[in-house]
């Protein structure tokens, strides 16, 4: 019918202008944010007062003071910007007028003949010799080049523009904080990329069905890796977990940069993750060398230096780190990593923390001789110390040999002679 054409036409230009005003929002939110906190155009103090802090994602424009602001601002921003080709407006109240085309003409006759300009690269302008009164006019008698006027250097010194003011954004506690200009750049950059990666997650599951939509070997379908299944059957690392996951970490290291920019700018739960390292155990190379001890140590003594000196925690995981048997965590939940293979898990606050715990497991699980690996002869040698069967300092008192006592001495016999070393009684004699 008639009504409904009308209907569905007018629902069809809602939804263009709709399109068109959020596109519109979207581009000009971080240039008018910057405008709107550092321009000193004279009416924005009023439209700051009346409309508070500009708000930080484009999304929120539309409900921002009930959907004035938004059309205050950018039409404050269009008459300040379109008033002249620099940006500047004209001077008001300069009480000048127009004047009347005859007027015009004949000011313009009764001008002087201007001056010509002097080029930088041609000959020197000619001096007006018209009119003895001009600016140009050359006295007799004296060299018009002897003092020559110096004009202004295009590469002379300029005026030091003074620093833009700091931006001034709402705390998620309450409150405002100002920025210096370089944390008020920083943090626009990192505002903008967050919100980039945040449209990314909420378009996953459309960018995953647009990616496997196409065929294999598409140039922007990637290679899938091999399946993973968890303890239920169900596969742990298909494409969208996989985006998901990567995207999860960029929001993070973002969100990360922001709380070194001011911690203050994000809530006071938030805290930066650990950092994390893997140094795979040739296992399957070496199936019956004792890597694990060599990390662990008499009694967790390794362990715990390892740890001590690099500021990490380092735990065993994967298959084989724990005993047949064991019961594992006490929730009943799967262990970090145990589908994966056998590895050194190496947790800390910092990469370089990581960085250096790797490098010592690395060199601690090379394979040597245990007679000529000094580092299992240490642990060997602790924990006999541990034990209470360290032989090393102790001294036979029969042969004077080091490592066995006077009763486990193979001369203890071949030395004794019959009457040597009796006992004689103190009363009987």
């Amino acid at each position: 019918s008639p009504s409904l054409a009308l209907f569905s036409r007018m629902a069809t230009n809602a939804s263009e202008a709709l399109a068109e005003r959020q596109a519109t929002q979207k581009a000009m939110h971080p240039l008018l944010k910057v405008w709107y906190t550092k321009s000193q155009n004279p009416t924005l103090p009023a439209l700051r007062e009346k409309l508070g802090t500009f708000p930080s994602f484009w999304q929120e424009l539309d409900a921002w003071a009930g959907g004035e602001g938004w059309r205050a601002v950018y039409k404050a921003y269009l008459t300040a910007t379109e008033k002249s080709s620099d940006g500047k407006p004209p001077e008001a109240g300069s009480g000048q007028k127009r004047d009347a085309p005859g007027a015009a003409a004949a000011s313009a006759a009764d001008a002087p003949v201007p001056k010509k300009k002097k080029s930088r690269w041609g000959a020197k302008a000619t001096p007006a010799a018209a009119d003895p009164n001009s600016a140009g006019a050359t006295t007799p008698g004296v060299n018009a080049s002897a003092a020559p006027t110096r004009g202004r250097s295009r590469w002379g010194d300029k005026a030091v523009p003074s620093a833009p003011a700091g931006q001034t954004v709402a705390l998620p506690g309450g409150g405002t904080l100002t920025l210096t200009p370089a944390q008020s750049e920083a943090y626009v950059k990192l505002q903008m990329s967050l919100r980039d990666i945040q449209t990314k997650i909420t378009n996953i599951a459309i960018d995953v069905k647009r990616v496997e939509s196409l065929p294999k070997g598409h140039p922007d379908r990637s290679p899938s890796p091999p399946p993973v299944y968890d303890v239920y059957g169900r596969k742990t690392n298909n494409r969208e977990s996989r985006w998901k996951e990567r995207y999860n970490d960029e929001k993070q290291d973002v969100m990360e940069s922001i709380f070194d920019v001011d911690r203050r700018l994000l809530p006071g739960n938030f805290s930066k993750r650990k950092k994390k390292g893997k140094v795979f155990i040739p296992v399957k190379e070496h199936p019956t060398y004792n890597f694990i001890g060599l990390i662990i140590g008499p009694r967790g003594k390794t362990q715990k230096e390892l740890e001590a000196k690099t500021g990490c925690k380092v735990a065993i995981r994967g298959k084989g780190s724990v005993k047949e048997g064991a019961r594992g965590r006490r929730d009943g939940k799967p262990m970090e990593g145990e589908d994966e293979e056998l590895h050194c898990l190496l947790i800390g606050d910092t990469t370089a923390q990581v960085n250096a715990a790797m490098k010592l497991v690395q060199d601690l699980i090379v394979v040597i001789d245990d007679e000529k690996n000094e580092h299992k002869q240490k642990q060997l040698r602790e924990l006999a110390l541990l034990n209470g069967t360290l032989k090393d300092d102790e001294f036979c008192t029969l042969c004077g040999q080091k490592g066995h006592r006077s009763f486990a001495c193979p001369t203890r016999f071949a030395s004794y002679k019959p009457g040597e070393g009796a006992v004689k009684c103190g009363v009987c004699g």
